[in-house]
């Protein structure tokens, strides 16, 4: 008999059943594998790509009490989740393969299969980590909108870590925010989906750093109680740094985040696709630009505060309204430091960070 508190059994499955896929060709990939030994409890989730581990403290356990065996991770959260404080793991009936779990509500039996089955642990031992802080995970997420979804261009479907931080681009976007601690010597791109549970994990530690390695063609992350790995992606990711303008010869703009963001956000839905970002006399503006489709939409046009040092006297930009949304919010400040000239590239700098969005020229 295994006591667990309720609370952590619950926090642990809703992190392993981040990295499970809905519909697995293979039943075990659907299942959590538990393991007892010596006193620690360990619950593991794989889909091949990924693994995560979690380590839980029971709270009781029986002694000489020993257990490795698979139920389904969705029902054992749905089962746990009613709980009022602890869960019990209970007997294992091997006659019919189930696993008995209760608690002050309730009971239930969940069907096991075979811990064999469930794929090996085939992370290769690290001899050197390196520190991954929650800024770097802030700073991960923030380049996370300009990651590819295009199956065609898989290398862009995940963000490049290398010497000068963390990079994604699809094509039409660009975001890179710097590394707290480099040191790195290679480049790797991790995948989309890797990338998502390394940032949740640093977000839900209590830990302020974790500690992150590349072997091989994985990437391993250790934070508290958690152990992850991912798969990376092979391949060449494209040459980012030469798509990057001198921003010092473009206009520099402090933009009001809140008014630009506001105005986005109505010229959006409006149904606009594309805006465009005007100086005249009156002052400055962002108007709806219409759609691909060039449907009849509602004329919109709304001031935002710039402050231009008075060097511009006209300006004219057609930019796509959702990606110059996301440029906008790139930063957390309350100005952002916009950087304009006519059919270059946007950029937005954000201390060492940057975003930029390719322009439809007029």
């Amino acid at each position: 008999m295994i006591t667990l508190n309720k609370e952590v059994l619950c926090d642990a499955l809703k992190m392993l059943s981040s990295i499970q896929t809905a519909r697995s060709p293979m039943p075990i990939l659907s299942c959590v594998h538990i393991k007892l030994d010596g006193g620690s409890l360990t619950l593991t989730a794989s889909c091949l790509d990924q693994r995560m581990s979690v380590d839980v403290s029971p709270g009781e356990i029986e002694i000489g009490a020993q257990l490795e065996v698979c139920v389904p991770l969705r029902a054992f959260a749905t089962i746990a989740s009613g709980a009022a404080a602890e869960v019990v793991i209970g007997a294992v009936l091997a006659g019919d393969a189930t696993m008995e779990v209760s608690h002050e509500n309730g009971s239930a039996k969940l069907p096991i299969m075979d811990a064999a089955d469930f794929p090996e642990d085939s992370s290769a031992k690290v001899d050197s980590w390196r520190s991954l802080s929650k800024e770097d995970g802030e700073r991960i997420r923030k380049v996370q909108p300009a990651q590819s979804k295009d199956p065609t261009r898989y290398i862009l479907n995940g963000v490049l870590f290398c010497e000068h931080g963390f990079i994604s681009t699809d094509g039409k976007r660009l975001m890179k925010a710097t590394l707290e601690q480099s040191g790195i010597q290679d480049s790797y791109v991790v995948p989309a989906d890797g990338v998502k549970a390394m940032v949740d994990i640093l977000a839900a530690s209590e830990e302020q750093a974790a500690s992150w390695a590349a072997v091989g063609n994985t990437i391993q992350l250790k934070c508290g109680r958690v152990r992850f790995s991912t798969s990376l992606i092979e391949g060449n990711f494209p040459h980012w740094m030469s798509v990057i303008p001198k921003h010092e010869d473009f206009h520099q703009l402090q933009v009001n985040v809140s008014t630009a963001v506001s105005a986005l956000n109505t010229i959006l839905s409006l149904g606009h696709n594309y805006c465009r970002i005007e100086k005249d006399e009156s002052g400055w503006t962002l108007s709806g630009a219409g759609t691909e489709k060039k449907a009849e939409v509602a004329d919109y046009s709304a001031p935002i505060t710039c402050d231009d040092q008075g060097k511009i006297e006209k300006h004219s930009q057609k930019v796509d309204a959702k990606f110059l949304l996301e440029l906008l919010q790139f930063t957390l400040a309350d100005e952002a430091d916009l950087r304009v000239r006519d059919n270059d590239p946007l950029v937005i700098l954000d201390g060492d960070d940057l975003a930029l969005m390719m322009p439809f020229r007029l």
